[in-house]
């Protein structure tokens, strides 16, 4: 009897084994196909899917490519400014420290440049991800510092401009 559970064992382990190589056999046909199209159209969406493509692939360099490329296409596009700002984090925390400073620098950039595009109308979701960016990828105190200082008066004036659309919309 324990010999047949064995066998069972066996089985299921093979077809989950054949299961996950179709997985994988789509998805790497999917990746040929959207990079194809991709190349025909750069547009924001079939980036940001390619970019879940490439995470289930598990290959994080060509993650980062596409969400740059994408962040380069629609720098305004919530979902994918998001995406970006979010998921190159993810990446970044993956890298030896010797390898991430361009990376830094160019989050930097990109929070900043955030910043700029909201003016005072920044989501909820970038306060998160800017102090997460402080706290776990600034090494330096004082940058830590003033990049905490900025979110908490950027938080302000969002408060700000809220209440004072409230009231606006109360009278």
């Amino acid at each position: 009897n324990n010999n047949n559970n064995n066998n069972n064992n066996n089985n299921i382990e093979i077809q989950i084994q054949k299961k996950n190589q179709l997985c994988l056999q789509f998805v790497s046909e999917a990746i040929k196909f959207f990079e194809s199209k991709f190349i025909i159209n750069q547009n924001g969406n079939i980036a940001m899917f390619l970019h879940k493509l490439y995470q289930i692939d598990n290959n994080n360099v060509k993650a980062k490519q596409i969400l740059l490329k994408a962040y380069e296409i629609d720098p305004n596009r919530e979902d994918i400014v998001a995406t970006c700002l979010n998921f190159l984090q993810i990446y970044l925390i993956q890298q030896p420290f010797e390898k991430r400073q361009s990376d830094i620098e160019l989050l930097t950039k990109m929070f900043q440049q955030t910043i700029q595009n909201y003016k005072n109308n920044l989501p909820n979701w970038f306060f998160a991800s800017y102090s997460q960016f402080a706290n776990h990828l600034i090494q330096d105190k004082q940058i830590r510092e003033s990049i905490l200082i900025q979110i908490r008066k950027l938080k302000e004036s969002k408060a700000i401009k809220d209440s004072e659309n409230l009231n606006l919309k109360k009278i």
